[in-house]
C-alpha cells in the first residue's frame, strides 16, 4: 500500500545500530519472513525497550503487534516463538494498521490457553493475577462481538465481548456473575488487570475506568481468540468485523504500568500512522 510507508518517519531518524537493539527485538526481527525497514527496527526497538524499563515485558505472556509491516509478523508473539497467531477463513491485513473481521467466520487463533498457562509455572496469567489489553481502530459498537479470548461452557471466562452501544464485558478469570463498562465507542486500548480474588481493574487509554467486584474462577479451558470468543469444545463464534491493532495477555499490571503500557504502545501506533 504506497500510502502506508510515508506515515513512517525517516529512516535517518529512527536507524538504531544493530549493536544496540534490545536482544528482545532483535530475536522477534529474526523470526519475521519480510525483514522490516530500518525506520521499522528502530521503532520495533524502542516499543520492546520501553515495556522492558516499564516493568511491563516481564509481565507478558504474549504481545501481538497487528500493526506490523508484513502479515506474517503481525502474527508473531513478540515474547517468544510461541503462542503465535494463526489466520482463519482469511481476516484482512492492512500494513501498519493490523487484521479486520468479517463479522461472521474469520478471526486470529492462538494455542495459548488460559487453563494451562495458569498451571505453568513459567506463565505470568495466573489465576489471580492476570491481564488482558486489546486497542481497537474501529469507532462504534455491535452486540454480542466478540473481541478476543475464550469460555467454558457459561461458567468460566477470560475474554471481551461487546454488548450493545456503548458495553463491553470484560472478564478476567471471571464466572457468570460479572458487570458491563461502559466504554467510548472510539478507537482505544482497554485493558484489564485481575490483581485479587474478588475484584478486577480496567482501564481506558491507561487510565483508571473502574474497578468490579468480580469474584475469580479458575481459567477457562480453551484456546484464545481474536476478533472471536472461542468456546471449549464449539470452536469459535461471536465474530467480531472490528480492526485491532494489538494484542496482549499475561500477568497482572498494576496502574502504573497500565499507564506506561499504553504510552508505549501509543507510541508506536503513532510512529506508524495508525493513530493520530
Amino acid at each position: 500500500m504506497s500510502g502506508i510507508g510515508l506515515s513512517i518517519p525517516s529512516a535517518a531518524l529512527l536507524r538504531v545500530p544493530r549493536r544496540r537493539i534490545p536482544e528482545e527485538a532483535s530475536a522477534l526481527i529474526r523470526r519475521m519472513s519480510v525483514e522490516p525497514s530500518p525506520a521499522q527496527i528502530g521503532l520495533i526497538a524502542n516499543l520492546v525497550r520501553s515495556l522492558v524499563t516499564g516493568g511491563i515485558w516481564g509481565q507478558l505472556d504474549a504481545l501481538h503487534v497487528l500493526a506490523a509491516h508484513d502479515a506474517q509478523a503481525a502474527r508473531l508473539n513478540w515474547v517468544a516463538d510461541q503462542y503465535n497467531l494463526t489466520a482463519v477463513n482469511s481476516p484482512a491485513f492492512t500494513a501498519f494498521r493490523g487484521y479486520t473481521g468479517n463479522g461472521s467466520s474469520a478471526c486470529l487463533m492462538c494455542t495459548a490457553n488460559p487453563f494451562t498457562l495458569h498451571s505453568n509455572p513459567v506463565a505470568k496469567l495466573k489465576q489471580n493475577a492476570a491481564h488482558m489489553g486489546l486497542w481497537r481502530l474501529t469507532s462504534g459498537f455491535a452486540a454480542t462481538k466478540g473481541l478476543m479470548g475464550c469460555r467454558e461452557a457459561a461458567i468460566r471466562f477470560f475474554d471481551m465481548v461487546q454488548f450493545g452501544p456503548t458495553s463491553i464485558t470484560a472478564r478476567p478469570n471471571g464466572g457468570p456473575a460479572h458487570g458491563a463498562l461502559t466504554v467510548p465507542a472510539a478507537p482505544g486500548f482497554l485493558a484489564m488487570s485481575r490483581e485479587a480474588a474478588t475484584s478486577a481493574a480496567y482501564y481506558w487509554n491507561g487510565a483508571p475506568l473502574a474497578t468490579l467486584a468480580e469474584a475469580s474462577v479458575l481459567p477457562p479451558n480453551a484456546a484464545i481468540a481474536v476478533l472471536a470468543q472461542n468456546v471449549t469444545g464449539e470452536g469459535p463464534s461471536a465474530f467480531a468485523n472490528d480492526q485491532i491493532a494489538v494484542v496482549s495477555y499475561g500477568g497482572a499490571l498494576t496502574p502504573s504500568q497500565a499507564a506506561a503500557f499504553y504510552a508505549a504502545v501509543r507510541t508506536y501506533l503513532l510512529a506508524v500512522g495508525a493513530v493520530s
